[in-house]
This record gives structure tokens, C-alpha cells and sequence, in this order.
């Protein structure tokens, strides 16, 4: 089991891609600045953040466990 459903597009995403996405300038992604000057704030908070005294810990089998889900 994954712990999470993936898109089918996440799956063609490689290194390689990346590499050549970055190289070519290809498959630019335009943001509306209002949205990139707020990514832009959240990514910094996080990159301010101090380490960690312990290190994070996610349970995926606990975490299934508190996920309510009802079905229409």
C-alpha cells in the first residue's frame, strides 16, 4: 500500500525530466503574483523554522485510523 493515491502524471516525472526541463527552459508554469508572493512567504517560514529537538514522526497505519470518510 502507498501512502498516498498518486496521480498518473506523478508516475512520468523523472530526474531526467527535471534535468531537461531546467536545461531547455521548457513547461513554464505562469502564477499569478498575488499567489506566488504568498508561496513565496510560506516556503520562507518553513526554511525559517528551527531544527527539530526530535525528529518528526508520521504513522501511516494510526493516521488511516483518524480519517473519517462517508461515502454519498
Amino acid at each position: 500500500m502507498r501512502p498516498c493515491n498518486l496521480c498518473p502524471h506523478m508516475k512520468r516525472i523523472s530526474l531526467e525530466n527535471i534535468y531537461e526541463a531546467l536545461l531547455y527552459d521548457r513547461h513554464v508554469v505562469e502564477v499569478d503574483e498575488a499567489i506566488a508572493l504568498r508561496a513565496r512567504l510560506a516556503v520562507q517560514r518553513m526554511i525559517d523554522m528551527p531544527p527539530l529537538t526530535t525528529p518528526a514522526r508520521y504513522d501511516l497505519v494510526k493516521a488511516r485510523h483518524h480519517v473519517d470518510v462517508e461515502l454519498i
